[in-house]
């Protein structure tokens, strides 16, 4: 996660990168979780906001990397939330932006449609965006 301070309009596209931690190794067998490793703890100072950037996905492999990026979301949204940090969104590449969003829908986030009948009782918010913008969505994960 790349921690950002003040406003959006001032600092969108103009983040500072930190340096890579390996977090975890996450172990997939097809589209089935079938274990993790986690290789060191989230330092994550707490009311910290910043957003996630995923890579492009190998070719032959595109939908089970999503499966496993989707996992590996949901996980650290949650370390998240229990350091009070706040994710502004997930910044995707644009060919990359509906498979991901499509293997999220699986993991349980669905669009976030507001319907004047049926108030939004959202248990998540992610709001997930292509980057070279065009492309965004916001999900919840609700029950």
């Amino acid at each position: 996660m790349e921690q950002v301070d003040g406003s959006e309009d001032e600092k969108e596209g103009n983040h500072e990168s930190r340096a890579k931690t390996h977090y975890e190794d996450i172990y997939f067998g097809g589209l089935r979780l079938l274990g993790l490793r986690r290789a060191n703890a989230l330092q994550v100072e707490e009311g910290a906001a910043g957003i996630i950037k995923i890579e492009r996905f190998e070719p032959n492999v595109r939908t089970e990397e999503a499966a496993a990026v989707s996992s590996a979301l949901a996980r650290l949204y949650l370390d998240l939330y229990l350091h009070r940090a706040s994710l502004k969104y997930v910044q995707v590449p644009i060919e990359e932006f509906d498979v991901l969003i499509s293997e999220l829908n699986r993991y349980g986030f669905r669009p976030a449609y507001v319907v004047p009948e049926k108030p939004v009782t959202a248990m998540f918010m992610l709001n997930v965006r292509s980057e070279s913008g065009g492309k965004t969505e916001t999900l919840v994960y609700a029950q």
